[in-house]
């Protein structure tokens, strides 16, 4: 880990119960990989958007029950973080990747997912939650034939790179699989035509290790990051 002072360039909503908060760090916005975390606040959070260009990096954190002293910064102020340089998601030669997040593992798997996109990689997004989203779900127009019709809902910015994205959510919002996570990734992997696949999970230790029986019930690579 090193401490580095940073400037909070701004701090926003993002759906009724999530904040981005926006740093500036020329150090950690060039070195920052998916998957890497800061710790700010008493909180560990992944990094889901970076800016090396502009010198700024955004984390993606759920609202609390009780206010927070990282709720409470605000624009122009300075804190200190320390980058957590872990383990990051590295990408692999296969065909196919399929993200599989849960909410404590979203914000890092969209910053993975749009890099995979920016590298031309095949990839399927499967995110699930028990709570809101920080976005608002849209139906999707891109097909995945594999999966049940009447799931349809992804989220926005992966849509508008067209990349699949599929949401499971356990009150059974409109568009979401209303089931567990595996099960819809289960319809896609049965498939034939998707054996070369390499599995990249993030979330909790208890999603990892759903992540985990997935992966060796298909005989399939995985790298999971705990967040």
């Amino acid at each position: 880990m090193s401490i580095e002072q940073v400037k909070v360039l701004a701090h926003q909503e993002s759906g009724p119960y999530h904040r981005i908060i926006r740093l500036k760090s020329e150090t950690i916005s060039q070195l920052a990989q998916p998957g890497h975390c800061l710790s700010l606040e008493g909180g560990r959070w992944p990094i889901w958007r970076c800016q090396p260009s502009q010198a700024w990096l955004e984390l993606l954190y759920p609202l609390a029950d009780e206010p927070t002293s990282l709720a409470s910064l605000q624009t122009g102020e300075w804190v200190k973080v320390e980058w957590v340089n872990q383990d990051h998601f590295s990408v692999r030669p296969t065909q196919q990747h399929l993200l599989l997040a849960d909410s404590r593992g979203l914000a890092a798997m969209l910053y993975f997912s749009v890099a995979l996109h920016t590298q031309k990689q095949a990839q399927l997004a499967l995110f699930s939650s028990d709570d809101s989203w920080p976005f608002k779900p849209h139906p999707s127009h891109i097909i995945i034939p594999e999966l049940p019709g009447h799931v349809i809902a992804t989220i926005p910015m992966l849509e508008q790179r067209g990349i699949a994205c599929r949401l499971t959510h356990s009150m059974g919002q409109p568009g979401c699989f209303d089931e567990d996570i595996s099960v819809l990734a289960q319809y896609w992997l049965k498939n034939e035509n998707n054996k070369e696949v390499t599995i990249y999970s993030a979330g909790s230790i208890m999603f990892g290790q759903k992540s985990k029986q997935l992966a060796e019930q298909h005989s399939l690579d995985l790298q999971f990051i705990e967040v």
